[in-house]
């Protein structure tokens, strides 16, 4: 074992090493890069975007299909999508100088925001795997600067991937997850299970790095199925060692252990050097406590080889820490000196890549005034200016005691103001529409259904309502966790609005109990329609959670007549009849007109 110590810190890490690592590195962001990429094509530009599909591990045939386009007659758009493409390629082929120098060639100053957002967020990318942070900073800063003008969620979201590049590159894990928190927002507000994806495995990165395990375990199920939703198998296989340690960190699962090693087998050409720094450094401490010291030794030096070759001093002083663990434990004195002082040296090298980090930090901050002008932008009113404006000051005195005072804190109160902006423009609309699930919040649909029905009763139509609640769904939360079930509530809307006519329309009126409006209708149209929504529910597929997830609901329908001739009563009335409903056995109808609804259904 001494023999081993000994050889220390003299083995270097192949060439052919770190060029794998490198494509490692890259393959993560390609794949968020080229479903945003693909926002950029329309369907006029077929060939163009066929580029995509090309095996990028044939560079001769890439780079002739490039030529070809290039020989054309290209609009504007076309050749900005033409040099997005290229830019994607390069990154593939780890060369990040030649995708600087492509994406410099072009004006993008001059470009839609939308356009902008796309150019500086690759910009970013690669300066910051060239680790050129001074330059990362500069694009990051003009993708915060027209992050308000920017509606899109793919290309909002976008730009905190951008953002979150960078805290990520200084070890602001908490910054970055608040980032991904962002995205999530987007995603679940724009129903998108791409930005959800990418949202929720940033997110588990974070956490991961946080060390709050019990959360990334809470979020597991979300992220590998939004994935799984747009089939993307590389970012499942890349969150999935931080899952399983997670778990083994909370429970100690042994064949977890042994998954673990079949993916540290495999995971050269399935992950990012991040992520294999982390397996490797947990196996090694799984070896080093069960005494397998030949192996965490390995592994140990592995990670700090590999970790060195990226200049990642986070990973390097945790594979020097595990090495001198192991001198002390074989007895090894010499080794331990050894391993001690260059675990101090590196321990300084770090906090001064630090102090360089926060000088960039400061040269790179935006001014307080720069923010106003987009909040004047905007037009917010001056009650909220100077609430904002107080919000920036004491944020401001907070953060100038920390290391990276000047442009962390005021990049952040920069994505906060627009939070608080968002926020405000977000208020009316959270006042007819339920965020959860899409439908009509419960005070606009009252007062939609309100309206209708004056205008029925004035043209001597009918109107029915049918209310509707969820059956067991308390039983569905308990068993399945609340992620299953804000998926249930959300493709049961989903259904519903497939099932009802263009003049109906859905709301929720709290919990699992939603109201349908038939402007128009009569009793025996109002039950046809809850009949087919009954059975769209009961055919909804569940069969990739569980194959005991069975969605069913109780419907109660009424018609305005003699005596219900009011919202109120009808609602009372239909209430009374989806009680009904459920004491008969659930999953069924019932109506104010009781007996009388199994005649009307056949009849139609």
């Amino acid at each position: 074992m001494r023999r081993l110590l000994s050889k220390g810190l003299r083995q270097e890490s192949p060439t052919l090493t770190r060029i794998k690592l490198v494509k490692m590195k890259v393959r993560f962001v390609t794949t968020i890069l080229i479903v945003f990429l693909s926002h950029f094509s329309s369907a006029n530009d077929l060939s163009l975007d066929s580029l995509y599909s090309l095996d990028y591990r044939d560079k001769s045939k890439v780079k002739r299909e490039l030529e070809l386009f290039e020989k054309r007659k290209l609009s504007l758009s076309e050749k900005q999508k033409l040099i997005f493409a290229k830019s994607y390629y390069l990154s593939l082929w780890g060369d990040f100088k030649g995708r600087i120098k492509l994406l410099n060639s072009y004006e993008w100053d001059k470009a839609e925001d939308n356009i902008k957002v796309g150019a500086y967020y690759q910009l970013t990318e690669s300066y910051v795997n060239l680790g050129n942070l001074e330059k990362a900073l500069y694009y990051t800063s003009k993708v915060t600067e027209i992050l308000p003008n920017i509606n899109e969620p793919k290309l909002k979201s976008l730009a905190y991937h951008s953002i979150a590049d960078v805290y990520e590159s200084l070890y602001m894990f908490e910054e970055s997850y608040l980032l991904s928190e962002m995205i999530i927002q987007e995603g679940y507000e724009s129903r998108s299970s791409e930005i959800l994806c990418y949202g929720t495995s940033r997110a588990i990165k974070n956490l991961f790095r946080l060390k709050r395990f019990p959360e990334i375990i809470k979020n597991k199920s979300a992220a590998i199925r939004y994935c799984g939703e747009i089939n993307d198998r590389f970012i499942i296989e890349l969150i999935t060692p931080l899952i399983q340690i997670s778990n083994n960190k909370l429970n100690s699962d042994f064949d977890g252990i042994a998954r673990l090693i079949s993916m540290y087998d495999n995971l050269e050409v399935s992950s990012s050097p991040r992520e294999f720094f982390e397996l490797e450094l947990f196996l090694a401490e799984y070896y080093l406590q069960t005494d397998n010291i030949e192996r965490a030794y390995n592994l140990y030096q592995s990670a700090y080889s590999r970790s060195s070759d990226k200049g990642d001093y986070q990973f390097m002083i945790d594979g020097l820490d595990g090495l001198f663990k192991v001198s002390l434990i074989t007895g090894d004195s010499e080794a331990a000196l050894y391993y001690a002082k260059i675990l101090i040296d590196n321990q300084k090298e770090f906090e001064r890549e630090l102090v360089e980090k926060s000088r960039l930090f400061n040269s790179h901050k935006i001014r307080a005034k720069e923010l106003e002008h987009q909040i004047s932008k905007l037009s917010l009113s001056n009650e909220n200016l100077i609430l904002e404006r107080e919000v920036l000051n004491s944020q401001k005195k907070v953060f100038r005691v920390a290391v990276f005072s000047a442009f962390a804190g005021i990049l952040i109160l920069t994505l906060v103001i627009y939070l608080l902006v968002r926020q405000k423009i977000r208020m009316k609309k959270s006042l007819d529409t339920d965020f959860l699930t899409g439908a009509i919040s419960r005070s606009s649909v009252l007062s939609l259904a309100r309206k209708k029905l004056k205008a029925c009763k004035e043209n001597g139509e009918n109107f029915s309502i049918v209310t509707f609640d969820l059956d067991n769904f308390k039983s569905i939360n308990d068993r399945f966790g609340h992620s299953v079930g804000d998926w249930v509530l959300l493709t049961v809307i989903k259904t519903i609005k497939l099932n009802i006519r263009e003049n109906d329309f859905v709301g929720r009126l709290g919990g699992e109990e939603f109201i349908i409006c038939l402007p128009n209708s009569e009793l025996s149209q109002a039950l046809v329609l809850a009949e087919r929504c009954r059975e769209a529910l009961e055919k909804i597929n569940t069969k990739d959670i569980s194959s005991m997830l069975v969605i069913t609901a109780s419907f109660g329908v009424s018609e305005i007549n003699g005596e219900v001739d009011s919202l109120n009563k009808l609602l009372v009335e239909s209430d009374r009849c989806l009680y009904a409903a459920k004491s008969k056995g659930r999953n069924c109808i019932s109506s104010n007109y009781g007996e009388l609804e199994k005649a009307r259904i056949t009849a139609v």
